[in-house]
């Protein structure tokens, strides 16, 4: 059970890194990159939930809304929202990062389903190899 939580901490952690250098990185670059809010949290969100999982793209995705509309939005540094196109765009992105960590969840649940259906079809074929064996050199003197 702590190992469970470690790695969910521990993806968690991942998403908010992500999100954290993609802030950064735009923050230095902003006179470049404005009014693109969120060019770079749109592949930072995405890239916590493939690595990270579930929970990473959804930590990624608040703490990205969270900076986005703090530090990004006009007017920034406050979350006022004047224009209804910047309500828009934070729902939008906000929907999105959500959509991302689902879908790529469970992406990651079906092929690993799928790689332990083809793994007990390969030990049934082994057992069933073994069984069809001749029983020769059982011991029986026969």
């Amino acid at each position: 059970m702590q190992k469970v939580a470690g790695g969910k901490l521990r993806s968690s952690l991942l998403g908010l890194l992500l999100v954290s250098g993609a802030a950064t990185v735009q923050h230095i670059f902003w006179d470049v990159l404005q009014p693109l809010v969120w060019f770079l949290f749109y592949p930072a969100a995405f890239f916590a939930a493939a690595l990270g999982g579930l929970e990473a793209g959804l930590a990624a995705t608040a703490l990205a809304t969270f900076l986005g509309w703090y530090a990004f939005l006009p007017p920034r540094f406050t979350f006022s929202i004047v224009p209804v196109g910047a309500t828009v765009s934070v729902a939008a992105y906000a929907a999105t990062g959500v959509a991302f960590s689902i879908v790529l969840h469970r992406l990651r649940r079906r092929s690993e389903a799928r790689a332990a259906e083809e793994a007990v079809l390969e030990s049934e074929k082994r057992l069933r190899l073994v069984w069809t064996l001749p029983m020769t050199g059982s011991g029986t003197g026969i």
